[in-house]
């Protein structure tokens, strides 16, 4: 077949997950009104495309190819009362008090490209992303969840603070070259959630 605007494509994609949790909220530091809990989360995801771009053979193809990662963890203490259960199909999770979160995220990906139609170098675009959030929460939030079904009541204030960097090199035969630094800019986020699942959120940027 003859396609030499390359529009005969197959495409793929696979993801794998692994998670991690904590147990339930623990007394920490043998102090039972402050609790401590954790978690952590990893995803790993491969996708392409490959399209015949000319010649009757199909000797000539164009190839793009991605694999990337990216994880989480995160450590939560709360002072006050922090407390799930989990019953097959129903999970009911309730909090109050004076909370903290630290969620650490961390992508890395990397892109392949064969050489296009006429020219072009094939090459490998890298990179990775590290951002950091500081969540603050006082007042009380209840969940429970029946299989598809979920049910919030919450009354509470919040306050997030959060920044990324993200670094970018390009390889190909000729080696790898630093294509950047660049700093996220300092995002907050203010507000508060009363009733049944109503948020109220004002932001702020650096």
């Amino acid at each position: 077949s003859l396609d030499p605007l390359g529009l005969w494509c197959q495409s793929f994609s696979r993801i794998f997950y692994l998670r991690t949790k904590g147990p339930n909220s623990v007394p920490l530091l043998a102090v039972p009104p402050i609790f401590f809990k954790y978690g952590a989360r990893l995803r790993v995801r491969f996708s392409g495309k490959e399209c015949l771009v000319c010649c009757p053979s199909g000797t000539r193809r164009r190839f793009s190819g991605t694999i990337s990662v990216d994880g989480s963890i995160y450590g939560r203490v709360t002072l006050g009362f922090d407390k799930s259960e989990d019953w097959g199909n129903i999970k009911v999770s309730t909090w109050g008090g004076l909370q903290g979160r630290l969620l650490f995220q961390v992508a890395a990906g990397a892109t392949r490209e064969s050489p296009k139609y006429g020219g072009g170098l094939e090459g490998e675009d890298i990179f990775l992303k590290g951002t950091g959030t500081l969540t603050l929460r006082g007042g009380i939030k209840g969940r429970i969840n029946v299989g598809w079904w979920s049910w919030t009541a919450a009354a509470y204030a919040f306050a997030d603070l959060r920044d990324s960097v993200k670094l970018h090199i390009w390889c190909d035969k000729g080696g790898c070259s630093f294509k950047g630094l660049k700093f996220g800019s300092l995002h907050g986020d203010f507000g508060f959630q009363i009733g049944l699942g109503a948020v109220y959120t004002m932001e702020w940027q650096i």
